[in-house]
């Protein structure tokens, strides 16, 4: 199938509210995108095409276009602004969409070569920082 590796939904109860769909692993492993989909689904802060749910599967294309598009609305703020600050946020912004996001779908690598701490888990902190910020 185009679009990369296909997942399962299903649809969960979560804290007695409507049912919510989860996205469900193809083989045992981590996959870091697919719980960042599951955690933003449970929370109700994902917006999800009623006939990609219908269907009950998602690929790894719409994996990444959904969580992507989460982002980009969640941080739209630093689109509206023109500081230089806010300039630094949509390069970071733009690289994780294009070099960290492909990779949590085959979990995270773990390099012990690094130069340094910071340097190696800066993408991954400004992401959990982006995800996790006050609206």
């Amino acid at each position: 199938m185009e679009g990369g590796e296909v997942y399962t939904l299903k649809k969960v109860r979560f804290r007695e509210s409507q049912s919510c769909p989860i996205c469900l692993q193809t083989r045992n492993g981590p996959c870091p995108l697919i719980a960042m989909f599951n955690i933003l689904s449970l929370r109700g802060q994902l917006k999800l095409d009623p006939q990609k749910v219908s269907r009950g599967f998602l690929t790894s294309r719409d994996l990444l276009d959904i969580v992507g598009d989460f982002l980009m609305v969640r941080n739209r703020g630093i689109f509206e602004s023109k500081d230089g600050v806010a300039a630094n946020q949509r390069q970071i912004l733009t690289d994780i969409m294009s070099n960290v996001l492909p990779k949590l779908q085959g979990g995270l690598d773990v390099n012990v070569k690094f130069g340094t701490l910071l340097s190696h888990f800066f993408p991954l902190i400004f992401l959990n920082i982006l995800v996790h910020k006050e609206e």
